[in-house]
């Protein structure tokens, strides 16, 4: 180990500075500012003209890194940023880049990311064997091959003579502040600890805009920093997001499972190839939970008020909304209209949901009403109500019939679709739509039919088709539409507790009754 804490490493707190991209033009700021231990590094990236601030420890006398395993961060979470009526949105995991210089300017550095949460903090774990040549500063845009032989021979990087350790956030917009509890050097290696998503955070918006910044990273390459450096970087992005959904329980099992084998076996992989693995992995895994979502009716700038109706089991009976009855939903605060989505997906019991300023949530026990009232002071109000595709006929294959025949263009139209879920979901984005038809065979054809089919005929070539109708959701009501819900197995019972221990004593007879003589 070579430091407990950050007063102790690279030269404590006389030692820290901070360079930022003014050097270049830049208009990003940061500072750091040490309290109780702990280094604060915080400030705001401006990528108009620059983008980097970087946190500089020289140390008193040179550091010897050559025996370790790697060095464990303690690091307090970035705070996620609930969306609001600005139009911020929770943020992905940032990338930062550690690095250690010797003499002649050269270094080895290695991309980490910190989680996003509400609170706590975390343990991220860099091994020395992820370090790579990144060269002196004014050859960071040189080829790998130019890199190694300026730095190479007596210019190469002297792991016994560390004189400086940096810590570099790199064109990832925004305020960011990153808390340093401390940085610990092991010769063995340490397991990370990663804490779980937050429930205010959607997982599945959580994994998009995760690419969404990667990509952003990627696009980076060239503007004076190596494409190997952003590869690390959004390596790094897409594997704290990665383990942070598999330490969600709320997520389905299949999803952590192949996040979980992916940053296991990218571990082992080149720096390109990692990237590749673990924006695949993402990808797959965005898909897999977006599949998972009901299907909603949304009408935007609007909140569920008015008349509606709802399920009895029997028929359907109308009732009037007007205020906030709290038999009629259930109301969550601060959660994002994504995770609201995800959590009335999730419920057998949910109708439909409101959202408002992406902060408050309520998960309605009845179908909302079918005209939501204008919000007109609440732009980004949503009003969703959850519906089901039901079969024509006693079955969902078929195709749709009207009259007996094929409908017309005046009747129908013919959308772009991969898939029957996509198909179910064209149609419920559109208001005039009354239900769909999808074909499935040598080329795919997704319908939208703007009157309701009154029958079903089979097809004689070798395709399958769906035929289905638009309905309010109803629980008891088979949906030809409806996407996998997670199964979440119920936890193992607790063990049985241990029956107590016989007490030490014995009864006595005496005075015409029993005692206890203990």
């Amino acid at each position: 180990q070579v430091a407990s804490s950050t007063d102790g490493v690279m030269g404590g707190q006389s030692s820290a500075r901070v360079t930022l991209d003014s050097v270049m033009g830049g208009r990003s700021s940061g500072s750091v500012k040490y309290s109780g231990g702990k280094a604060l590094f915080s400030g705001d990236i401006n990528t108009n003209g620059g983008g980097f601030s970087q946190l500089n420890f020289r140390s008193i006398g040179p550091l010897n890194i050559r025996q370790l395993a790697g060095f464990l961060l303690h690091v307090d979470v970035a705070k996620s940023l609930p969306a609001t009526s600005t139009g911020g949105f929770p943020l992905p995991p940032k990338a930062y880049r550690l690095e250690f210089e010797s003499r002649w300017g050269c270094a080895l550095s290695a991309a980490f990311a910190v989680p996003v949460g509400a609170q706590g903090s975390a343990y991220i774990w860099v091994p020395t064997a992820s370090l790579r040549s990144k060269g002196p500063f004014f050859t960071s845009w040189w080829r790998s091959s130019s890199v190694r032989s300026y730095c190479s021979g007596w210019r190469g990087v002297d792991t016994t003579r560390i004189t400086r350790m940096t810590i570099s956030l790199l064109y990832q917009a925004g305020p960011f502040a990153l808390n340093i509890r401390s940085i610990v050097g092991y010769e063995q290696r340490r397991e990370q600890q990663i804490p779980a998503l937050p429930s205010s955070i959607s997982p599945t918006s959580f994994l998009k805009q995760t690419h969404t910044s990667a990509e952003y990273l990627m696009g980076k390459a060239g503007a004076g920093v190596s494409l190997v450096d952003m590869q690390d970087a959004a390596w790094a992005v897409y594997d704290m997001a990665a383990r942070q959904i598999a330490s969600t329980n709320r997520v389905h099992s299949s999803v952590r499972e192949s996040l979980r084998a992916a940053f296991s076996s990218a571990a082992a992989l080149s720096t390109s190839a990692a990237h590749a693995a673990m924006r695949s992995a993402t990808l797959q895994a965005t898909q897999s939970l977006s599949s998972r979502l009901a299907l909603f009716e949304t009408s935007y700038g609007q909140v569920c008020r008015g008349w509606a109706r709802y399920w009895t089991g029997r028929g359907w009976s109308w009732y009037k909304v007007s205020g906030s009855e709290e038999e009629t939903f259930q109301l969550i605060l601060r959660v994002s209209a994504d995770e609201c989505a995800e959590r009335c997906s999730a419920l057998a019991s949910c109708y439909g949901y409101e959202s408002m300023r992406n902060e408050r949530c309520e998960l309605w026990r009845k179908s909302p009403p079918a005209t939501a009232t204008a919000a007109s002071n609440q732009p980004q109000a949503v009003c969703a109500r959850k519906l089901s595709f039901t079969p024509v006929g006693s079955s969902c294959a078929g195709a749709c019939r009207l009259g007996g025949g094929m409908g017309s263009g005046s009747e129908l139209d013919i959308v772009s679709a991969n898939s029957c879920l996509q198909c179910a979901s064209k149609c419920a984005e559109r208001s005039n739509c009354v239900a769909y038809e999808c074909l499935e065979g040598a080329s795919f054809r997704c319908e939208v039919w703007r009157v309701t089919p009154d029958g079903t005929a089979a097809r004689n070539d070798l395709t399958s088709s769906t035929c289905a109708l638009k309905s309010l959701f109803a629980p008891s009501a088979r949906d030809c539409a409806a996407p996998p819900r997670p199964v979440l197995s119920p936890p193992p019972p607790p063990p049985p507790s241990p029956a107590p221990p016989p007490p030490a004593g014995y009864w006595w007879w005496g005075y015409g009754q029993w005692w206890w003589v203990s």
